[in-house]
């Protein structure tokens, strides 16, 4: 998709990847365009015509970076399969393939001069190659976590890193030295950028702001807000007076150098969106250019209702003459308009708003508004796309609201890592524990620690899960660049011991890929708590208890006696109603339907996997016009059936296989979810059934209602032999991520988490 620089209008949209495009680079001519996805390949276009060039093959696994050298004469490109590739931008030929980063390499940046290449990975360092020979000159290590963008200055003697750690961190390029940190965002900083000049850098991050650093001093000049999600990257305009950062949100804002001091207007100038196949591009002042398919916009109006700031929301029908003034555009684009232009015109169309009454978003009916009250100052005016589906059944954290019913656990675990106390978190697959671990990283990010977080199962681009044998192996992991020193742990241990500005935390998660450790892993582990280091593990019951049996085969082995165990428990019921309200969109109107709350709470029961499943699939259903669901209890009944326990039948699989046999006959024993008696169970299988999570101290039982749904609807092949849901989901993938396809216009969309 190409944009006009200066109207923000759509020119046109380039289509070719087949699936998600991951980066985007101009070249300096402004001739050509590349891009890099999803699907391996990196594509030149002709950005003129827009057709496409050529397509560059050689990556195994997505493309995450692209970038033009500063002659236009070559073209790099990293990715997931560990490589950076430079290609002859002209013939397509392969130069050089780039070997040294261990694992994803996440962005890729040439020097000015074109001589030099910079790159940044998973494996937490930044790498300088000589971009004629393809030697590797310098590794940078720092972060702590992947290393997401890296820059060259313009003036080609610094690097600016950003990354998980939530830093940037400025090098000089020629000797590799550290020269300045700049903390201030708040989690994960995902890009960064230097302005013509090299006299300030620009970074965006998941807290959703932009900043901009004044590159001598480090110091904060700005603090951009308007985007409502992580921004994903920011980029300086070649004369370094304009600004512009993409996001989650959907939007491309372009902030302007307006101020006489230099600095950039705190409002952007022009937001870039696509709101539902329509191209918009809104001004400051509230004018816009629209493209076609106008027919599924609507207009926010953010106003005052008896002293109450609402939103109401209108059908384009009767507004796009006054929004879409293309000469009221042009002069909001120009910086000659202003807001007085936008009241005036509302005015003389007999508009005002103080006493409008506002309007669910849902409404279609046309709103009547009162031609005879004073019009209401500051109104704001903007476009609107629908809200997104903010249920979300995964481990993806995007902020704290979706740690729903988990702080007072989160403030426990804050608190004993302040006291040295090395923590284990227990529950069962799909109970949250890798959504409050991230919760628990951005609050320790925020205090004076350096997080050490790793999930020891399988990343992108490898085919099997991490088994963590040995301290060295573990220290190599939480700081990749020890590979060089004969005792890895050894020296991770001293540097942690002696950083005295940052206390060291592990946080480790999957920790059953422990059980086949050493003795000197768990010795290692013991040693670090004591000392001090933030212990963090985390697993289901049986993890933890597999993984402690290992530690007890070694003798003398004391691994597990000093920690402190939480067990992650569902919500209470009056917390899993009030979550399911708290996250549905104002047009579910669950208010109004008390019942289907209640439904899904006693069917579901109150862990959030099973509420944010449900709750998904209520809005869509909404949103599709079937109002069954939320009128009849057995369509309801249908849709629990259809869409959690057959849509996702590998993550039930997956755990049923996870048992052990005894547990899996004692399950079997259940009938329309009325589990056996205590009584009814040998002493040792209830032992079982503890380190497994199935009951708990006092031996009652922790129900888990689709479980047992899902057990009795393939009674029949379990009873006949326990492992056949092994052998029916071995060829899957065993998180169970496709459960659900909705084709759309051509296209297979495949929800997952």
């Amino acid at each position: 998709m190409s944009r006009e620089t200066q109207s923000g209008k759509l020119e046109r949209t380039l289509s070719g990847h087949s699936g998600r495009v991951l980066s985007v680079s101009w070249s300096r001519a402004g001739d050509r365009l590349a891009s890099s996805g999803k699907d391996g390949t990196v594509r030149v276009w002709d950005a003129q015509s827009g057709e496409l060039e050529q397509t560059l093959s050689g990556h195994r696994g997505r493309v995450r970076s692209v970038s033009w050298s500063s002659a236009d004469d070559r073209l790099a490109s990293s990715g997931n399969d560990g490589t950076v590739r430079v290609w002859d931008a002209e013939s397509g030929e392969l130069v050089h393939a780039l070997s040294g980063h261990s694992g994803v390499v996440r962005s890729v940046s040439w020097s000015s001069a074109g001589d030099r290449l910079a790159s940044s990975g998973n494996d937490g360092t930044v790498r300088v190659w000589d971009a004629q020979s393809g030697e590797l000159e310098q590794t940078l290590s720092g972060h702590s976590g992947r290393v997401l963008s890296v820059s060259w200055s313009r003036a080609g003697d610094r690097l600016a890193s950003s990354g998980e750690d939530g830093v940037v961190r400025v090098w000089d390029a020629r000797s590799g030295e550290l020269e300045q940190t700049l903390s201030g965002h708040r989690g994960l900083v995902w890009s960064v950028s230097w302005s013509c000049a090299s006299d300030r850098l620009a970074s965006s991050g998941e807290d959703g702001t932009v900043r901009v650093w004044n590159a001598q001093s480090g110091e904060l000049e700005q603090m951009l807000s308007g985007h409502s999600g992580r921004v994903l990257s920011v980029s300086w305009s070649s004369a370094g007076d304009r600004l512009a950062s993409s996001g989650s949100d959907g939007t491309v804002r372009v902030w302007d150098e307006t101020r006489r001091d230099g600095s950039l207007m705190e409002t952007p100038s022009l937001v870039l969106e696509t709101v539902n196949d329509c191209a918009v591009a809104r001004t400051r002042l509230g004018y816009a250019w629209l493209s076609r398919d106008r027919s599924a916009i609507r207009l926010a109006l953010e106003h005052n209702f008896k002293g109450t700031h609402v939103t109401s929301w209108f059908p384009l029908a009767g507004w796009e003459s006054i929004v879409g003034n293309p000469s009221r555009f042009q002069q909001a684009l120009a910086g000659t308009g202003t807001p007085a232009d936008f009241e005036s015109d509302l005015r003389k169309a007999g508009y005002s708003f103080d006493e409008l009454e506002p309007k669910s978003s849902t409404e279609n009916q046309t709103t009547h508004i009162g031609h005879t009250v004073p019009f209401e100052q500051n109104v704001e005016f903007s476009i609107q796309r629908q809200v997104e589906n903010p249920f979300v059944a995964g481990s993806g954290l995007t902020t704290r609201s979706q740690l729903f019913g988990r702080d007072e656990i989160l403030s426990r675990l804050h608190g004993l890592i302040g006291k040295a106390t090395p923590c284990v978190i227990r529950g069962p697959r799909r109970s949250g524990k890798t959504w409050l671990l991230q919760a628990l990283r951005q609050k320790l990010m925020t205090g004076n620690y350096e997080v050490f977080m790793k999930t020891l199962e399988a990343s992108e681009g490898t085919d099997r899960s991490i088994s963590l044998r040995d301290r060295d192996q573990l220290a190599l992991m939480l700081d990749p660049s020890l590979s060089g020193h004969d005792s890895p742990a050894s020296e991770w241990a001293r540097r942690a011991l002696e950083n005295k500005d940052k206390r060291s935390v592990i946080i480790l998660d999957e920790i059953v890929h422990m059980c086949h450790a050493e003795a000197n892993l768990f010795a290692w582990i013991r040693s670090l708590g004591q000392q001090g280091i933030g212990i963090v593990l985390a697993g289901s019951h049986y993890d933890w208890a597999q993984v402690t049996e290992r530690a007890l085969q070694f003798p003398g082995s004391s691994f597990g006696n000093d920690t402190k165990t939480l067990e992650l428990e569902p919500l209470l019921e009056n917390q899993a109603a009030e979550f399911l309200l708290q996250r549905a969109p104002t047009e579910l109107e669950l208010t109004k339907n008390p019942q289907v709350i209640e439904w899904v709470v006693k069917r579901c029961g109150a862990w959030q996997f099973y509420l944010q499943v449900m709750g998904f699939e209520l809005v869509e259903e909404h949103r599709a016009g079937r109002r069954q669901v939320f009128q009849n209890e057995s369509a309801l009944e249908d849709l629990y059936r259809q869409q959690l326990i057959e849509g996702y039948h590998l993550v039930f699989a997956s755990r049923w296989n996870d048992s052990p046999q005894s547990v899996r006959r004692v399950l079997l024993m259940s009938r329309n979810k009325q589990l056996p008696s205590m009584s009814e169970i040998a002493p040792t299988d209830r032992r079982i059934l503890r380190d497994c999570g199935w009951i708990n101290h006092r031996s009652y039982w922790l129900h888990d209602p689709p479980f047992l749904d899902w057990i009795d609807t393939r009674r029949d092949e379990l009873t006949e032999d326990p492992r056949c849901a092994r052998r029916r989901s071995r060829h899957q993938n065993r998180t169970g991520r496709i459960h659900r396809h909705a084709d759309q216009g051509g296209e297979t969309e495949v929800r997952g988490w």
